[in-house]
């Protein structure tokens, strides 16, 4: 598997495959989501590599497999944005906020204590904006965990209990992060004393069940096994990729 080059920025207006109403999605979805993640880094010896990576390699996965869809993309880039880790701390209606005023360019860097109702901005009399922020806050919910189900095992036997309710456009987004979050084990040496080899070992464990799983929900479903078929081609190949790498931090093997 080739390197991947970690970033920290994406130049939206490069991609043809985007239409304008695609790029402010987009840019808007961006711009949360670095303000969700700033200061956060990976559990890796490069802290020069900040968390903001992780979810453009998620929506690079999903570029890369062929999904064009704005909201499905910018809910692959805000996919860890409500996890009580962030900014947000699992606030969705701070983070629907957020996203409803970067559609118009406006600041977000304010972030209140108390949670307030989302109301439509002044300047989106249709109500475009709001129905395009609630579509992409809806995908998040489905693929964050709950603050209370965060723990040892308990998060991902969650995970792999609502497979079969997910949307098939949240099954996309969550096998694209369980590639990428193997991708990162592959191609970046970890924090011992943060994530130990054991830890590795387990969460490449966890992620193979929960991949595997997305693939067995839509087996019965033909249109959705088909259009499934590259993410599971890409999963699988990363994780085979990933298997003899698990518990070394030999930074010439992982590259």
């Amino acid at each position: 598997m080739a390197r991947y080059q970690y970033r920290h920025s994406i130049d939206f207006d490069a991609d043809p495959a985007l239409d304008d109403r695609g790029r402010a999605i987009l840019k808007a979805a961006f711009a949360v989501a670095k303000r969700a993640h700033a200061g956060q880094s990976r559990l890796k010896r490069n802290k020069s590599i900040q968390y903001i990576s992780h979810p453009i390699m998620v929506y690079d996965i999903m570029r890369k497999l062929g999904e064009t869809d704005p909201e499905v993309l910018a809910a692959a880039i805000l996919h860890d944005a409500i996890e009580d880790n962030s900014v947000f701390k699992a606030n969705d209606i701070e983070m629907g906020d957020a996203l409803s005023k970067a559609l118009f360019a406006k600041d977000i860097e304010e972030i209140s204590d108390v949670p307030q109702d989302r109301a439509v901005e002044e300047e989106d009399r249709r109500g475009e904006n709001h129905a395009i922020v609630d579509s992409i806050i809806a995908l998040c919910r489905e693929v964050t965990n709950p603050k209370l189900m965060d723990g040892d095992g308990i998060k991902e036997n969650y995970q792999h209990d609502r497979i079969k309710g997910m949307s098939f456009n949240a099954k996309k987004i969550k096998i694209a992060d369980q590639a990428a979050s193997l991708i990162c084990n592959l191609t970046m040496p970890n924090d011992p004393a943060k994530f130990t080899p054991e830890k590795e070992i387990a969460f490449t464990e966890k992620a193979h069940t929960l991949g595997v799983g997305i693939v067995e929900s839509v087996e019965d479903n033909v249109a959705q096994r088909e259009a499934l078929k590259p993410y599971a081609s890409f999963f699988g190949k990363t994780l085979l990729n990933v298997y003899p790498l698990i518990g070394t931090n030999d930074t010439k093997q992982k590259k």
